[in-house]
């Protein structure tokens, strides 16, 4: 059975670790070395089996997405009574969400499979651009559809708080006079076939 402080005996990659001790960095290549701040080197291996469960896992995830935000956006282009402003937001985010994870997912699935990253040092920063540019563009989206949905909201509720007060106006209103009436309920009316109102008193 394999312990953190030896590597697997099927390593692929020789190390590279200028310390000598096993670590995360063991499997980088050289010409990365450089990109690798000395962080990383206090960290032992990972079990190999986390690169399984991490293929897996974005293989499902990068299908359903890729798959999901294609759908999105092909409803949206062949249906003309949903290219409405509001939509176009909702659209730029899935296509940005489509790119993102079909940009993602394949080089991360095959580094998954080395155990290290093997696409070489340009490609990395490359990969680094695409997964912040793509996310940042989520996210702005996200800010922009929030900051309308926050607009039309505060729009139902002024109107409902109008019209609540409006409500709430004529309720009060209503009780009001109600208990106007039944303050003077006992002098107009003692009970039933005692005639005491107005009508009444005048006869005395």
């Amino acid at each position: 059975m394999s312990t953190w402080n030896q590597p697997p005996q099927d390593t692929v990659l020789p190390t590279t670790n200028p310390y000598g001790n096993y670590t995360v960095v063991d499997t980088v290549p050289e010409s990365m070395l450089h990109m690798i701040h000395s962080h990383w080197y206090q960290f032992p291996p990972m079990n190999p089996l986390w690169y399984g469960l991490l293929g897996f896992w974005m293989t499902v995830m990068g299908t359903l997405s890729v798959a999901g935000n294609f759908v999105v956006i092909w409803v949206f282009m062949n249906t003309k009574s949903l290219r409405s402003p509001a939509n176009l937001l909702v659209v730029n985010l899935a296509i940005s969400d489509f790119f993102m994870m079909l940009t993602m997912t394949p080089p991360l699935l095959v580094n998954a499979y080395w155990g290290t990253w093997i696409l070489g040092a340009l490609f990395c920063e490359v990969y680094a651009f695409l997964g912040s540019f793509f996310g940042c563009v989520s996210i702005w989206t996200m800010v922009f559809i929030t900051a309308i949905m926050c607009f039309r909201c505060l729009c139902i509720c002024i109107k409902l708080w109008a019209t609540f007060r409006q409500i709430s106006g004529v309720f009060r209103m209503i009780l009001k006079e109600n208990c106007h009436c039944h303050s003077l309920w006992p002098f107009t009316h003692i009970g039933p076939g005692v005639g005491t109102s107005s009508l009444a008193a005048g006869n005395f």
